[in-house]
């Protein structure tokens, strides 16, 4: 679109000069964000700033939706389909309740472009300090999670079937 910042086509025409491949501009991306930005939740824009603008220029330290909008805008600005994605990044097994466990700081964008050569790719431009990792055992307590969460599954099947339901459950 005409009313992107001009810092985007132009820091698209930087990262993607030398690359002649989707795979190249994948990784020009990821290597750009990874490399001169950091990771800090609960940032703010200025007032009256465009926020793809701020951050492309002023590079300062942001949180994954800042990466993931700006790396799919230049992406796409560089010929790569992509789609911005929201989801979480759950890497914590609860052996006693025989689950994974998501919790809101699992939460995480990313985007996923189409190289030619290898299909749908995930594209990670956020830093890795920035990457949801799993709770360490001081901060959880995997027996009490997972007697809490059959509680709460036994309630909701209370609430929507009643005794009959929880007894067959």
């Amino acid at each position: 679109p005409e009313q992107l910042p001009p810092v985007a086509r132009e820091l698209a025409g930087q990262l993607f000069a030398d690359c002649s491949s989707d795979a190249q501009r994948i990784e020009a991306v990821q290597r750009h964000f990874q490399q001169s930005h950091g990771y800090r939740f609960g940032v703010s824009v200025p007032p009256g700033r465009d926020p793809l603008e701020w951050f492309l220029e002023e590079q300062p330290e942001a949180h994954c939706e800042y990466f993931a909008t700006a790396a799919a805008v230049l992406l796409r600005l560089g010929g790569v389909p992509c789609r911005y994605v929201t989801g979480f990044l759950v890497s914590e097994y609860n052996e006693f309740g025989n689950h994974w466990v998501a919790r809101n700081k699992d939460a995480h964008a990313w985007v996923e472009a189409y190289d030619r050569q290898r299909g749908w790719v995930a594209v990670e431009a956020t830093p890795g300090d920035g990457l949801p990792r799993p709770a360490n055992a001081t901060e959880t307590n995997p027996w009490w999670e997972s007697l809490r969460g059959d509680v709460q599954r036994r309630r909701v099947e209370f609430e929507s079937g009643g005794w009959l339901a929880v007894l067959t459950m």
